[in-house]
């Protein structure tokens, strides 16, 4: 996610952001992701449903289909005064899927709260928990896996997200993850075109942050330029340019598919970041919002 301040600062220099591009992978099909043709100029079909997020204290958001419980930085000295510390993170995804709600689990990898190998180690303790504690048949039917939110201001390289990313679809599949379960990677426009990008997006199913129409270009020119066309498109829902807050006007902006999951129905997905559930976390304050 962004702050509130790189929010603005991309509103104002639009020109200065690299450009983005978007691939689902065979690991990712494999998984349950499914892949479709690229389009013309608009997501064919459209998307009929939706994820929204909700801190881990939050309850389920409303008219969603989905819940991503946030996760931000989650290890120790990175998370927001404690509410997304990895014990509620695991929980509230749990509670969840526990009583037939469909979630996801995000996390925004960080440099300056741990290395590569610590979120590694975080993303194995989200996993094993969920098919650990929960009904296996619950987690593989409601739990759709983890996010990563991997923006190019968080510190990582490229070729270390890369390594996380297939590190989570590697431990998923080696250890018989069904269902639902999946990587999405919300992932923002500060990666290059195509290499950097293409990297991060390894094995993952792309969710790219289009908040503005210089997003939407650029996810188009990286459908055009050989990168699989299939995309979960995350909104801000209280983006500063508010006509690009609903799925009916990007939809039709960006080329390519929907994702789709087998087992969350036949409609592809597309992805609501509700900007307040970060702002209002009991008194937390913007700066500390990813």
């Amino acid at each position: 996610m962004w702050s509130y301040e790189e929010l603005k600062a991309r509103q104002g220099s639009r020109r200065s952001r690299a450009a983005m591009a978007a691939g689902v992978s065979g690991a990712a099909a494999i998984l349950g992701v499914t892949a479709g043709a690229p389009a013309a100029g608009a997501q064919t079909p459209a998307a009929g449903y939706f994820m929204k997020n909700a801190m881990p204290y939050q309850g389920y958001p409303n008219g969603a289909n989905a819940v991503v419980v946030e996760g931000h930085g989650v290890l120790p000295g990175c998370s927001l005064s404690g509410y997304d510390a990895l014990s509620k993170v695991e929980g509230a995804t749990y509670n969840f899927v526990q009583t037939n709600i469909q979630a996801v689990t995000e996390v925004a990898p960080q440099s300056y709260c741990g290395s590569i190998g610590k979120y590694k180690t975080l993303m194995k303790s989200i996993v094993n928990y969920m098919y650990t504690n929960g009904t296996r048949s619950k987690v593989n039917r409601y739990w759709g896996g983890i996010m990563v939110d991997e923006e190019r201001s968080y510190g990582f390289t490229a070729s270390k997200c890369k390594s996380l990313n297939k590190w989570i679809v590697y431990y998923e599949n080696s250890h018989n993850r069904a269902g639902a379960t999946t990587l999405w990677a919300e992932n923002s426009t500060g990666w290059s075109i195509p290499t950097q990008y293409r990297s991060v997006m390894t094995s993952a199913a792309p969710a790219p942050q289009v908040y503005y129409s210089g997003d939407a270009s650029r996810v188009n020119k990286a459908c055009t330029s050989g990168v699989t066309c299939t995309n979960a498109i995350t909104l801000a829902t209280h983006a500063y340019s508010t006509s690009y807050s609903k799925y009916s006007k990007v939809g039709p902006l960006v080329k390519g598919s929907p994702v789709t999951i087998s087992t969350w129905g036949s409609k592809g997905w597309y992805n609501k970041w509700n900007v307040r559930s970060c702002y209002n976390s009991q008194g937390t304050s913007r700066s500390k919002c990813p």
